[in-house]
């Protein structure tokens, strides 16, 4: 029975897809020289850990982390503009009101930074919905420091086997995640990554609304 849904952030239950390809656009790719990407462009070549997606885009090893802090702040600090007008994605809302009401505890997984999420939940009013936020502590550990240890440590403080969790996300970083700590897996298009490079991580299932997760849990239980 699954007891825990674990949600990805970006791309997830927010809808800014599109806000973080103009932040990519704006603050990271004239720090590279490299031309503007579209939001296909990003989907068909984004990946964790980040070398692997500058290196699909031809940026070397070394000038990434030549210009890793500067590429860091350039994101951060455009993104930040644009945030506070985006909105969750539909069904969001649905979702966690029946996780809820069927007491599936639910808690957000992510690459960013805890108190920015918070300060979005509290102006989404979805805080309420979420007992912990596993995220980082500032804009400098982003993308260093690992979801799946953040993850692994929850389910072993709180004795929650995972077999009764299912992680749901955008991109291929949760479905890895799934497989090697052995929950469930939901993806959802539209967000990082094409559905043919979600089609061939092979997550348990793949929706492309949030309308649809509550059945798909489900079916899992």
């Amino acid at each position: 029975m699954i007891k825990l849904v674990v949600f990805d952030w970006n791309g997830t239950l927010l809808a800014d897809t599109a806000a973080v390809v103009e932040s990519v656009n704006t603050g990271e790719m004239p720090v590279l020289n490299h031309p503007p990407i579209t939001v296909a462009e990003y989907q068909a070549t984004y990946d964790i850990p980040l070398h692997n997606y500058y290196r699909a885009l031809g940026v070397s090893d070394e000038d990434h982390e030549k210009h890793a802090a500067a590429l860091s702040k350039g994101f951060h600090d455009h993104y930040e503009q644009l945030v506070g007008k985006t909105k969750t994605r539909p069904g969001a809302r649905r979702a966690l009101d029946d996780l809820h009401a069927k007491h599936i505890q639910r808690i957000i997984l992510s690459n960013h930074i805890t108190d920015r999420i918070a300060e979005q939940l509290k102006r989404l009013k979805l805080a309420h919905h979420f007992e912990y936020i596993l995220a980082n502590e500032h804009s400098g550990l982003v993308h260093k420091t690992g979801k799946q240890h953040r993850l692994e440590k929850y389910l072993e403080e709180h004795d929650i086997p995972a077999t009764d969790v299912v992680i749901v996300g955008d991109s291929l970083e949760e479905i890895r995640i799934a497989h090697a700590l052995g929950t469930k897996v939901i993806s959802i298009t539209g967000g990082t990554c094409s559905i043919k490079r979600l089609r061939e991580a092979k997550p348990d299932a793949i929706i492309s609304s949030l309308f649809q997760l509550n059945k798909v849990v489900e079916e899992m239980s």
